[in-house]
């Protein structure tokens, strides 16, 4: 079970990072989309948009680099298969996916082994 949860806030810096990332001022990145400055100001406050305009910007996003750790408690920037990509950079995220997953398998695990043991227990008990 997923116990991160991100605020509208840490979503509107992460999109602002995108944005600047990209090279992009607000009415920039509005004109590309045909919006205002006005709601991409508004998203990046996290003070609200429609559906339809974040996944309009996402959508834009996506097509310049790989937003697929966006809601993720690990949010990094990693260029689309376009861009040149430091290895580096890219070996330390690919290392930190693989920790993150890692310490979810083990937690998962060790509640597996926990519910077994009660289990265990339980029927011990019930033959004694």
């Amino acid at each position: 079970m997923n116990d991160y949860s991100i605020t509208l806030e840490e979503l509107g810096k992460r999109l602002k990072e995108i944005r600047v990332y990209l090279g992009l001022n607000q009415m920039e990145l509005a004109e590309k989309i045909d919006s205002t400055q006005v709601a991409v100001s508004r998203l990046e406050r996290g003070a609200g948009g429609t559906i339809a305009f974040f996944t309009t910007v996402v959508s834009f996003y996506s097509q310049h680099i790989y937003i697929n750790c966006l809601f993720s408690k690990h949010f990094s920037l990693i260029p689309s298969k376009d861009a040149s990509i430091d290895r580096s950079y890219l070996e330390t995220v690919v290392e930190e996916i693989i920790n993150t997953a890692l310490e979810k398998h083990e937690n998962e695990n060790q509640m597996a082994l926990d519910n077994l043991r009660t289990s265990l227990k339980r029927a011990v008990t019930l033959i004694n």
